[in-house]
């Protein structure tokens, strides 16, 4: 198992970061309470999906809802990669058995409603040997991608204004051409609306901003972390909040990134004060939320929908797409 070089929790409030250097990868995870309770995000790093398949990682995001939200998407979390490595080839079925899973499930004790109304959502991006990174998704986090300075989002999110199925993206991305990779919750996503910017340009902004510095590649996720807390504090948005930001480095050191990839970065004063004077507490839910993007934490939870929903699978859908033959086993 490959640990953490960095690993800091105040499990009062479910806060948890931790840092990787691993496979030429940079890996910082961190989730962290809102102000509606218990944290019901939860995530999973996995530098290994099991003993014969080491060199598979797979990274997720799981945000719950409902009564049971935190234990579901807990149990999803341990649940889903195994299923996954059970069935690699072919990634729906992974998540079509945590869905049974979940349908037998009893929930600290509690049967029926209670838990037909819990769930959670799920995100994954598995990394082959070959480098290659297969996206799956139900639900509303998000996945970013930055490639020679330009940021692109990957995912449409699930919400109620379109389906709630699991969806494999139709794309395979290798790792060689990208130089950073982020997952986000929708708590993370939802505040950044607010600047108008991916979470990985903010991210860049604050790396430049800590230039130097040793400790710059966690020290930038936590001036994330603390902007997303002021927009908490204006009760803007106060769901819950986990990222995962991997920094590929592709063979260079790690100034070589560095230098690359904040080149072009914007100055995070530059944007951060034209933000401030804007004043956010006159922002609205209308400002924040637009055709793509709803408060589908209290949707799902207004509606008996399971973890995953099953049934959205046809032999002409994205939802079959399977790994490539250049990524059979070694």
């Amino acid at each position: 198992m490959v640990q953490p070089i960095l690993d800091e929790k105040d499990e009062k409030i479910k806060f948890f970061k931790k840092y990787w250097k691993y496979d030429g990868l940079h890996v910082i995870s961190l989730t962290k309470a809102g102000l509606r309770g218990d944290n019901q995000d939860e995530m999973s790093i996995e530098f290994g999906l099991d003993e014969k398949l080491k060199r598979y990682y797979l990274f997720g995001v799981y945000d719950g809802h409902g009564e049971q939200g935190d234990q579901i998407s807990e149990d999803c979390a341990k649940h889903l990669p195994k299923y996954i490595a059970n069935h690699l080839r072919v990634l729906p079925t992974g998540y079509d058995d945590t869905e049974n899973y979940f349908k037998t499930l009893d929930v600290k004790g509690i049967k029926g409603n209670k838990v037909r109304m819990s769930g959670t959502t799920a995100l994954t991006v598995m990394m082959t040997p070959k480098k290659n990174l297969y996206i799956a998704f139900a639900g509303d986090s998000s996945v970013f991608i930055m490639s020679s300075n330009k940021s692109t989002r990957v995912n449409i999110e699930h919400n109620c204004h379109n389906k709630t199925e699991p969806e494999i993206i139709d794309k395979v991305y290798p790792a060689s051409s990208l130089d950073l990779l982020v997952l986000a919750s929708d708590g993370i996503t939802d505040r950044f609306k607010i600047f108008k910017k991916h979470p990985t340009e903010i991210y860049l902004s604050f790396l430049k901003k800590h230039k130097g510095d040793p400790d710059r590649f966690v020290r930038a996720c936590d001036g994330m972390i603390e902007l997303c807390d002021t927009i908490t504090e204006k009760r803007i948005c106060v769901d819950d909040m986990s990222i995962i930001i991997i920094i590929i480095l592709n063979g260079k050191s790690e100034d070589e990134w560095y230098h690359a990839v904040t080149k072009n970065a914007e100055n995070l004063d530059d944007w951060i004060h034209a933000s401030e004077e804007e004043d956010l507490s006159e922002i609205d839910d209308q400002d924040i939320y637009d055709k793509h993007s709803n408060e589908v934490d209290d949707f799902l939870v207004s509606v008996p929908l399971t973890t995953i929903s099953t049934g959205y699978y046809d032999e002409d859908s994205a939802m079959n797409f399977t790994i490539s033959d250049d990524d059979d086993f070694d």
